[in-house]
């Protein structure tokens, strides 16, 4: 997407919530948003070149991502070797497109783009700048340190706009603890939620302007997530209070998504596709973050990533060009705790999104937190085809009304999305 079309995905998510809780005392009328603008916001962090590990069988990798429908990638700037060629070349004909992250010799990574880019053209989305350096710190020009990091972000900067190839892709800023300004078109966030807690308390102070080193600029999230095991109580690492189940790692990484677009960020990187090398041990968070697990079978998360993304896409690009319209809806008990916000897409259909911020995960016990199901109610100003889904459960309605202008939903600690047709 262009800087602007991604401007017009994003709102304030203060607007979202006092929606919600304006709806439920008094009719309000909600402006929605592209659904595929949403779906757009999705990215996936990979490692192509880990062909030591689970990325090696690059079959396996497209048959992953494609399962879950994104189409951004976020990776390390590819060498200039013939395998990570043919492997990358693969990926961007099947349609993938790149934020390629550069950490060193800025030079010969804008020659090798600048290749790429003529070979595999529209296959970058964005240039990024040295990854965390708080944990990897780098030294340009002498430098080293943060100061370092603004040096060497400073000469990219300079060396992508002054390129002729590559000066109308976007530049992300490098990554650091606490974040730090840059030269660069987006402010850059590694947000990583922890001890099961809901990812707005983390989302919402990070992203605030008060916290951002570069207000003012668009913001993208380039890595973050939550990590899971199938039993976290036979966690053992040093780790072991980040960890979640895998049911509610899903729950918890949909709310981060849908957060994360109404909280304004251009596009959030899920890190990572796939647990790219085995933990017998259990002793390495770092490997039980993946979308899929070694051997590449789903987890819940991914089940629920798929299911959002197949429900809300418009496959037809031209028909995505199109002004959303408000909704005026009325919600009868909705707690503080849950947000809303309306999407449409291309045909007409209107799109509810409801999720709940309760607490999940009780993180001393190493359980998930039982929560009891109550009911709400839309209104609607006029009659229309109701259709429920939930995406923790399936990619099928659980619910249809017809012709009615009105529904009791069944609250929960997940989202639905509430599809309304007709008139």
């Amino acid at each position: 997407m262009t800087v602007d079309a991604q401007r017009t995905g994003t709102f304030s998510f203060v607007a979202v919530t006092c929606a919600a809780m304006l709806c439920a005392f008094a009719p309000c009328r909600a402006q929605a948003t592209r659904a595929q603008d949403f779906v757009d916001t999705v990215g996936l962090d990979v490692h192509v070149m880990y062909t030591d590990g689970g990325y090696a069988w690059l079959d396996d990798v497209q048959k992953a991502l494609g399962y879950i429908g994104a189409i951004h990638l976020r990776d390390h700037t590819p060498n200039a070797s013939a395998a990570a060629e043919e492997r990358y070349s693969t990926l961007t004909t099947a349609g993938y497109r790149f934020d390629f992250v550069v950490n060193s010799d800025i030079p010969a990574s804008i020659a090798r783009l600048e290749v790429f880019l003529k070979s595999h053209p529209g296959s970058i989305d964005a240039i990024e700048g040295p990854n965390e350096v708080n944990n990897w710190p780098i030294t340009y020009d002498g430098v080293s340190g943060h100061a370092g990091a603004i040096a060497f972000q400073h000469a990219l900067y300079i060396a992508v706009k002054t390129s002729p190839i590559l000066k109308g892709i976007s530049v992300y800023n490098f990554t650091d603890n606490p974040p730090t300004a840059g030269d660069a078109d987006f402010d850059n966030l590694h947000p990583y939620p922890k001890l099961g807690i809901q990812p707005l308390a983390v989302l919402k102070p990070i992203l605030s302007l008060a916290a951002l080193p570069m207000p003012g600029k668009l913001k993208v999230i380039t890595e973050a997530g939550y990590n899971a095991l199938p039993d976290p109580a036979d966690w053992r690492g040093q780790d072991e209070w980040t960890a979640v189940d895998q049911h509610s790692q899903a729950i918890l990484t949909l709310n981060l998504l849908l957060d994360s677009y109404a909280l304004g960020a251009s596009r959030t990187y899920l890190y990572q596709l796939l647990d790219a090398y085995r933990d017998p041990a259990k002793a390495d968070a770092d490997k039980h973050l993946g979308l899929f697990d070694y051997r590449y079978r789903p987890k819940p998360v991914a089940d629920v990533i798929h299911n959002t993304i197949l429900l809300l896409s418009d496959r037809d690009e031209a028909a995505r060009r199109f002004t959303p319209r408000p909704l005026d809806v009325r919600w009868t008990g909705l707690p503080k705790t849950a947000a809303t916000m309306v999407l449409e897409k291309a045909d007409g259909e209107d799109v509810i999104v409801v999720w709940n911020e309760v607490p999940i995960w009780n993180r001393e016990a190493k359980t998930a937190i039982a929560y009891r199901e109550t009911t709400m109610r839309l209104d609607l100003r006029i009659k229309r085809n109701i259709t429920v889904y939930d995406p923790v459960k399936s990619q099928f309605p659980v619910a249809v009304l017809t012709n009615a202008a009105f529904a009791s939903l069944p609250l929960s600690n997940h989202p639905l999305l509430v599809f309304l047709s007709g008139p």
